[in-house]
């Protein structure tokens, strides 16, 4: 009987490599399998190369991921086999893309499932691999890889339209900081040497402008300094769990920052929540399926909690507002699905609901930021163009009189 080396993955998600009999690469797989272990390569013959194992630098994108998760469907939904269709996907797609389909492939050659495979690579959340699994035992596998594109999609969206309201207001604040700096540290030391040269009185504003260059010019070095200990002690803190509850509470916070936050977290529960019991996925599994879609852990941690709880037996209504994970409404709505037997048709309409107010907000921001800065930052440049012609004006007044 041949020997077959294997590369397997235990419960625990630790690797096993060994050697077993068996007379194919699916009965080898098949058995490994019984024993609880996820076969990721089995190969005829000696030990297993390390090489064999694909290993990319750059993972594919996750806009052309989703893209060929749509084509993946429709060619299933024409009826084309599986193995085709994943043949098709890796002669279309980027290297990346191609490496990965090309292995999804070779493990359900050997013996995995569509599920199985799809977990051996580290680009597919979570989600998308519970919605295959309920789709290969559905039967409705082409129309879940649909709903796991779509699911992919609005997070894309919804990441987009968060990162846009809070990256542009600090981006226009830190390049408009940068540019008041330069000018108080070139351009006006050049104008207060040229005033000092004539020997002439400087007006009550110019000399303020002239005090606050040189005490920039002084205390540069200094604060450079802090802003970058205090930007490493922040990167430390966010990295430790403990301390990065306390920043991420600090952000829920703030009046918008907070706002956009936690309408981000409910839409990305809501919609995923809906997503998932839809497919028939049961709630506590749902609910262990959502804790790593959110960027906050403060909200992963909450819902956590509020998962415990329902595991007891408590309503989900109820541990969520135990729990403070959400705004009052979302509690109040599901309790509403819940109580209706319609959980999912009730998170689909919250989540359409905050994705509305979401945008609305970001819309409002981007209309009012801009104005704000620009009066901030115009008002900082007039008053510099307005000492330097104050003391223009009282040099020429001076010299005609």
């Amino acid at each position: 009987m041949p020997t077959f080396a294997f590369l397997a993955r235990d419960e625990q998600g630790r690797t096993q490599r060994g050697q077993r009999d068996g007379v194919d690469v699916r009965e080898v797989a098949v058995a490994l399998r019984g024993e609880g272990l996820l076969p990721l390569r089995v190969v005829a013959g000696g030990a297993l190369p390390w090489w064999r194992r694909p290993i990319p630098l750059f993972g594919p994108r996750p806009v052309e991921l989703e893209l060929q998760l749509r084509q993946l469907a429709f060619m299933l939904r024409t009826g084309l086999p599986l193995l085709s269709a994943l043949k098709v996907c890796a002669e279309q797609g980027s290297r990346p893309l191609a490496r990965l389909w090309q292995d999804v492939a070779a493990r359900i050659r050997a013996g995995a499932t569509m599920t199985e495979a799809m977990q051996a690579q580290r680009c597919f959340s979570r989600l998308t691999i519970s919605l295959v699994d309920v789709g290969e035992r559905s039967g409705n596998l082409d129309h879940v890889i649909t709903r796991a594109a779509e699911a992919m999609g609005r997070r894309r969206r919804t990441r987009t339209q968060v990162l846009t309201a809070l990256a542009y207001p600090a981006l226009v604040i830190v390049l408009s900081i940068a540019t008041v700096a330069f000018m108080m540290a070139s351009v006006v030391p050049k104008l207060a040497a040229f005033l000092n040269a004539l020997g002439r009185r400087l007006p009550p504003s110019t000399q303020l402008l002239v005090d606050l260059a040189e005490a920039v010019q002084v205390h540069f070095v200094r604060g450079a300094v802090f802003l970058l200990l205090l930007l490493a002690a922040l990167a430390i803190a966010w990295a430790i769990p403990r301390s990065r509850m306390l920043l991420e509470r600090a952000l829920l916070r703030v009046p918008v920052v907070g706002t956009i936050l936690r309408l981000a977290a409910v839409s990305t529960f809501a919609h995923n929540g809906a997503l998932l019991l839809a497919s028939g996925v049961r709630l506590t599994a749902a609910l262990a399926v959502l804790q790593p879609l959110f960027f906050l852990r403060v909200v992963r941690h909450r819902l956590a909690r509020a998962r415990e709880r329902v595991v007891q037996g408590a309503p989900l209504a109820e541990s969520l507002v135990a729990e403070r994970a959400f705004p009052p409404l979302v509690h109040s709505m599901v309790a509403v699905g819940e109580t209706s037997g319609s959980l999912d048709e009730v998170l689909d309409g919250v989540a359409q609901h905050h994705d509305e107010q979401l945008q609305e907000l970001v819309r409002r921001l981007g209309t009012l930021i801009e104005p704000v800065i620009l009066v901030i930052v115009g008002s900082i440049v007039g008053f510099i163009y307005f000492a330097f012609f104050m003391a223009i004006y009282s040099i020429t007044g001076v010299g005609g009189a």
